[in-house]
């Protein structure tokens, strides 16, 4: 079922990096994402949490890979890739709840923004992306009619 409307994750804007076209893996999976932009607590050790969490979700059913981006005033941004809506909503559910996360959770003050979304990208190519290049900058909107973005996925 197709809605008129939906939020995109509709920007990676990358900046141009040293790689070449050879350097990115090859890979046909299309990539389900969940961005959760936060505030670490204060006081705390943040990375370490994060650390075990990557370390713990590399466990879960349908995870593909973890990527981690960091404002200047010190916000992070997590980005998952998951290999659908299944996998990623009941890993979130477990973040949550399950007492493993619970220092992770403990080492954010706030959450800031939190959502999934179906990239128009191949999981293997953005996660290489996301890793080499040297900013990144994410644009969330609404747009009336999303499927040319999705590169034919539906919502």
């Amino acid at each position: 079922m197709t809605r008129k409307s939906m939020t995109l994750l509709a920007a990676l804007l990358i900046a141009a990096t040293s790689t070449s076209a050879n350097d990115v893996p090859q890979s046909t999976s299309q990539a389900y994402l969940e961005v959760v932009v936060l505030r670490p607590a204060s006081g705390g050790d943040f990375e370490a949490a994060r650390r075990v969490a990557v370390r713990q979700m590399e466990e879960e059913p349908g995870f593909i890979w973890w990527q981690r981006l960091e404002a200047e005033d010190g916000s992070k941004a997590d980005v998952l890739a998951w290999v659908g809506a299944e996998a990623a909503l009941a890993a979130a559910d477990r973040v949550e709840t399950a007492p493993e996360f619970a220092p992770y959770m403990a080492a954010i003050e706030t959450v800031q923004y939190s959502g999934h979304f179906w990239a128009a990208a191949d999981a293997k190519k953005l996660e290489f992306e996301l890793s080499t290049a040297p900013f990144v900058e994410l644009a969330i909107y609404s747009v009336p009619n999303p499927e040319p973005f999705l590169g034919g996925q539906k919502s």
